[in-house]
């Protein structure tokens, strides 16, 4: 009975291992470009190891060196795949930098946000769905000048001298993904990008909520995943074409194993990628949410720049009552350096 019980054990295990890590491999090539990969993208990473775990616990009692195979691919998954970040960058010269947050205040449900910018010395501040919230954020922030396009809040210590609303196009609606604003740093343009995607809840909850899939006027899946391809590539293609230094940040409502987030990484740098540390989960940040209780576990907030810019730091900031975290970035400015360079 044993040597029966130690044969499907080990058959199962192999079929998990292999096809486990066969099929998450897959799942992230394949990325948003169906419903069903992108619903199971954006589920919480840690349940993929459930199946780990249970072959784990019959393994110690039935074929202890089982074990060993489970916690190599445990060590890939949570090391390699999931792609945390192991010598976080700590900006310690005095030389000038730009130091910037951003953060998506929909659902905020307590003031903090000014606490974690003034600690850290913050020079410009994006806010998403700021609709009608500037003068809020002056008072909050009095030291700052701001600009408010649509829902795209810039807050800067700088002279902002262009704003512009970013309005692109789908086949059933055009739709204000972006603010562009021109701030003048160390007597350079910089051109700031404060982006807010479409958010895919009303996408991914069709999976499970009849009263959703009855919302006549909601996009079904594949045409909801199929505009946001559209519209990233619209504003990829707006960016591309800026000579200056560039910094995008704000909510992309993408995660970084999909390929939504690798049409923006191939182009620009991931502040967290490359001076960040850890997984730079940002939402749910918010403790009353039953969601977020566990802590956030999706990273959905970025900053990406152009290859101008050394980056020096990036952090989320501390979990607060909040639906998501801001998220903070440090760069230095290299004049010299063109935009496309290696």
């Amino acid at each position: 009975m044993k040597l029966r019980l130690q044969k499907w054990l080990s058959w199962i295990t192999a079929l998990w291992v292999i096809g486990g890590t066969l099929g998450l491999i897959t799942l992230s090539a394949i990325g948003e470009r169906t419903p069903f990969t992108a619903a199971l993208l954006f589920l919480p990473a840690s349940l993929w190891m459930i199946p780990a775990l249970l072959l784990g616990l019959a393994a110690i009692f039935i074929r202890p060196k089982l074990l060993i195979p489970l916690a190599l691919q445990a060590c890939w998954f949570f090391g390699i795949h999931l792609s945390p970040q192991w010598n976080p960058r700590f900006d310690r010269s005095p030389e000038p930098a730009l130091t910037l947050v951003s953060f998506n205040r929909g659902g905020t449900l307590e003031q903090g946000l000014e606490d974690f910018v003034t600690a850290e010395g913050v020079d410009i501040i994006l806010l998403q769905e700021a609709n009608h919230l500037m003068h809020k954020y002056m008072r909050l922030f009095p030291d700052y000048s701001g600009e408010l396009v649509d829902e795209f809040l810039i807050l800067s210590k700088h002279p902002i001298v262009e704003k512009e609303l970013i309005y692109l196009q789908t086949e059933r609606r055009g739709l204000p993904c972006a603010g562009r604003f021109v701030v003048r740093w160390q007597d350079t343009d910089v051109v700031i990008y404060n982006v807010h995607m479409p958010t895919p809840r009303f996408a991914l909850s069709h999976w499970w909520d009849p009263a959703v899939r009855k919302i006549t006027y909601l996009p079904d899946p594949a045409t909801y995943w199929k505009e946001r391809f559209s519209l990233l590539d619209q504003l990829m293609e707006r960016v591309a074409a800026e000579e200056g230094p560039v910094i995008l940040g704000g909510d992309f409502n993408m995660v970084p194993r999909g390929a939504l987030y690798r049409k923006v990484a191939r182009q620009f740098q991931d502040f967290h990628r490359v001076g960040g540390g850890g997984h730079a989960y940002s939402y749910p940040g918010n403790a009353l949410d039953p969601m977020g209780r566990l802590g956030p576990w999706l990273r959905l907030d970025y900053l990406f720049a152009s290859a101008h810019w050394d980056i020096v730091h990036f952090q989320t900031e501390a979990p607060r009552k909040t639906e998501h975290l801001a998220v903070l970035g440090r760069a230095r400015f290299f004049p010299q350096k063109p935009l496309n360079e290696d």
